[in-house]
């Protein structure tokens, strides 16, 4: 059997991903069809959130995959105009 060690602080950005997914279903991302995110965490869990997701609600997602500290850097810079929901 294969084990999967995966850390505290990795478990705790998925859940704070998955949580955010959650409640961005309720809000302005249904009228507009699609809900721009950007993910910090390894491209496999923000690839499962995206579908869990858009199984759920049927809200397309538009995901892209980044750094934590390139995130926050696009989210500052865009603060007027930003391009991403999450």
């Amino acid at each position: 059997m294969m084990s999967l060690k995966v850390s505290v602080r990795t478990l705790r950005k998925i859940a704070v991903a998955a949580g955010v997914l959650m409640m961005a279903g309720a809000g302005g991302a249904h009228a507009q069809g699609q809900l721009n995110i950007i993910c910090s965490v390894p491209i496999p869990w923000c690839e499962a959130l995206v579908a869990q997701f858009q199984k759920d609600t049927g809200i397309k997602v538009g995901m892209t995959q980044k750094g934590s500290g390139e995130s926050m850097a696009q989210v500052a810079a865009e603060k007027a105009n930003p391009k991403y929901d999450i």
